[in-house]
């Protein structure tokens, strides 16, 4: 890599643009941040340890002349990785989030957030620190024989280049799996031994000038279309059928060409759409416009009896009637059981699928008069029943307006109200999930970034990520009290105020584990007679979670009256998108305990 004479400032932003101090690398852990810059990378979201102190150093030195990536401070591991991969997500593929962690310890804090961003496709480089075995046969504290072995099974590769010229084609291998379908987090391991160790430069030094290596020519490959006889398959199978339904899967949407080349199917087919993958968490992404007069909302089973046809896209395949037909559009990547039969599988990238099979039915179509005649007696049907459930749920919601605590399915209708189009919003909905999501309108591609695994604390800190991928957009991250700590949101709301990012965070607030007493409710023995006692209330004494938000800088404010919703929303709101400062409202809701059973996806 060539040594840099003069770094020059940006022209914006207060800069003069004049020359900085002459400062030329020296190290590996400089000669790393160099090699980020070159694959674009705009950020990196750091937890200093002691395992990776000239990292932290070389950040600084980011810092310092006002040069790319920018090092932005995180309190703690898990939304350090948290924000990486929402970066990732945010950017729609287009960019790669990088986080820097420590090593044993610290990548134990942040395995969580590994395993979410693996459920979830998020395309994120985890730089962790290690200090090397001395040698002496025992193990001392924070040293491992097997680093990467505690984030394998969940990451698409894990690495540790072991000399300097090893480091350019890690970065490169390590950018390209990260962002190549399907996209996952990589994990790359940066030995004291060769960036040098805690305090000190031994083994960090470089002696030779590193290659740069042409990384536009090393990206990810391109998606590969499927045959002209599978979209051909799949597109007789839709026109042939009486009752087609196409189920939207929680991480279609990480691509907006999918969402609206799925809106076009529908509207060419008559065919109704049901938004998958939403649980007790709500969705995983925004897949299907909530206002197009094909969406069904996110109950599969008042449907599924009816279809002969089910489409199921990028989610696994879900079980339905035996006689059935069935198409799965999927990568059949990560947590994708194949265990239930399909007539017809398609093992691709969506974004390319449905287009292809969208083009057959079209010239199928044209030539079947009887077809083009049951789409459109289907769009009209199902046209009348989407406005159905539409005014079905806005009644539920203005019934439930003043009741206390407050009804999530209110709170949904009411943050519709004030959020803008392009709004996204990142995050668990915890126990509320499929309340809120009935009046929670999601129009535009990427707006959506939600639960994919099983880790509490997403999308906390993966809210300033989204931001800072996508600055235009005003952005919304859902908590709930259990969460609040999982995700360290009180260390989130310290960095949030630090780097003035502007986010709004929503606790939504039922002071319980709400998984917690809906297992509970079910086992109806001792829990369920005496008020659930053990591991559930979070309720003695109330955590008052807007004094930590305000501790860390954050203007924050409760809402307990239903009546004083909207006009604390609106100041809230008015506080991120007017003022750019970070905002924080604790939501009192009722708990989802006394709700129905949520939907069949």
């Amino acid at each position: 890599m060539r040594r840099r004479e003069e770094v020059r400032g940006p022209s914006s932003g207060g800069e003069t643009g004049a020359p900085k101090e002459a400062m030329a690398y020296e190290t590996t852990a400089e000669a790393m941040m160099e090699l980020l810059k070159a694959c674009g990378v705009e950020y990196i979201f750091y937890n200093p340890d002691t395992s990776c102190v000239p990292l932290t150093d070389a950040l600084a030195w980011k810092e310092v002349t006002k040069d790319k990536p920018k090092p932005i401070m995180m309190l703690h591991e898990f939304p350090a990785v948290d924000a990486a991969y929402h970066y990732g997500l945010a950017s729609m593929g287009q960019k790669v989030g990088v986080s820097m962690i420590g090593g044993v310890v610290g990548t134990m804090n942040a395995k969580g957030a590994i395993y979410n961003a693996w459920g979830g496709y998020g395309p994120c480089l985890v730089l962790a620190g290690m200090y090397r075995m001395r040698g002496t046969g025992r193990r001392g504290a924070h040293e491992s024989v097997d680093q990467g072995g505690m984030v394998r099974e969940y990451v698409k590769w894990e690495t540790e280049p072991r000399a300097a010229e090893q480091i350019p084609s890690h970065v490169a291998r390590a950018m390209r799996e990260a962002s190549t379908e399907p996209w996952g987090p990589v994990y790359l391991i940066c030995n004291d031994w060769l960036f040098g160790g805690s305090g000190h430069l031994t083994g960090g030094k470089l002696t030779e000038p590193l290659t740069v290596p042409r990384f536009n020519a090393l990206g990810a490959p391109g998606d590969i279309p499927v045959s002209q006889s599978t979209a051909e398959a799949a597109a007789e199978l839709f026109v042939g059928a009486e009752n087609p339904l196409v189920v939207s899967g929680g991480m279609m949407g990480r691509y907006g060409e999918t969402v609206i080349a799925l809106t076009e199917l529908a509207e060419v087919l008559g065919t109704p759409v049901i938004a998958g993958s939403v649980s007790a968490h709500g969705s995983k992404t925004m897949n299907f416009p909530t206002d197009h007069p094909m969406f069904m909302g996110y109950d599969l089973s008042p449907y599924v009896n009816a279809a002969d046809l089910v489409v199921v896209v990028d989610q696994p395949m879900i079980r339905l009637p035996p006689t059935t037909k069935a198409i799965l559009v999927d990568w059949g990547g990560n947590f994708r059981p194949m265990d239930y039969p399909a007539d017809l599988r398609i093992h691709g990238c969506s974004k390319i699928v449905i287009p292809q099979i969208t083009k057959e039915v079209s010239k199928m179509l044209e030539a079947d008069t009887d077809a083009r005649s049951r789409a459109r007696d289907r769009y009209e049907k199902f046209t009348a029943e989407h406005d159905r459930l539409k005014r079905a749920w806005r009644e539920e919601a203005e019934k439930a307006k003043n009741k206390r605590p407050i009804d999530p399915i209110w709170l949904g209708l009411v943050l519709s109200e004030v959020k803008t189009d392009d709004t996204i919003i990142c995050g668990r909905c915890g126990g509320y999930g499929y309340q809120l999501m009935k009046t929670l309108e999601f129009t535009t591609p990427g707006t959506r970034f939600g639960a994919s695994s099983g880790h509490m604390g997403y999308g906390i800190g993966g809210a300033l990520g989204a931001k800072l991928a996508r600055p235009e957009s005003p952005v919304i991250s859902l908590l709930q009290d259990g969460s609040f700590y999982y995700g360290a949101a009180g260390a989130v709301f310290w960095t949030a105020s630090h780097y003035n990012i502007p986010v709004l965070f929503i606790n939504l607030n039922d002071r319980a584990y709400g998984a917690i007493t809906r297992g509970l409710s079910r086992y109806r023995r001792w829990s369920l007679k005496h008020d659930y006692p053990a591991g559930v209330w979070i309720r003695d004494p109330e955590i008052r979670f807007e004094e930590i938000a305000r501790a860390n800088g954050v203007w924050a404010a409760t809402i307990e009256d239903p009546r004083k919703l909207k006009t604390t929303l609106t100041e809230a709101w008015e506080k991120v998108t007017a003022d750019g400062k970070p905002a924080f409202l604790d939501v009192h809701c009722e708990t989802h305990l006394t709700r129905e059973k949520g939907p069949q996806t």
